[in-house]
């Protein structure tokens, strides 16, 4: 299944890019903080950034997210995935 995108223009400060942010890396950060608060799904966030879901979840502590909430519907959800 295939998501509708739109495309976003943000800004941020000239010192956040010369520090080495690019787009793609504020992309990843928005996508896994929409995933966070359960607006994206796991597979909608896979797909978006074209990666694997063992891909996905090696990338989830590099931002600081945990790779499970501790919500016990969550937690029952993952476990018959």
């Amino acid at each position: 299944m295939s998501i509708a995108l739109k495309e976003v223009t943000i800004q941020v400060p000239a010192n956040v890019i010369a520090s080495g942010m690019d787009a793609e890396k504020l992309q990843e950060g928005m996508i896994l903080l929409l995933f966070q608060q359960n607006k994206l799904s796991e597979q909608q966030a896979c797909q978006i950034l074209k990666l694997t879901r063992r891909e996905f979840e090696a990338l989830l502590p590099t931002y600081g997210f945990a790779l499970m909430d501790s919500d016990a519907l969550t937690l029952e959800q993952e476990l018959y995935a």
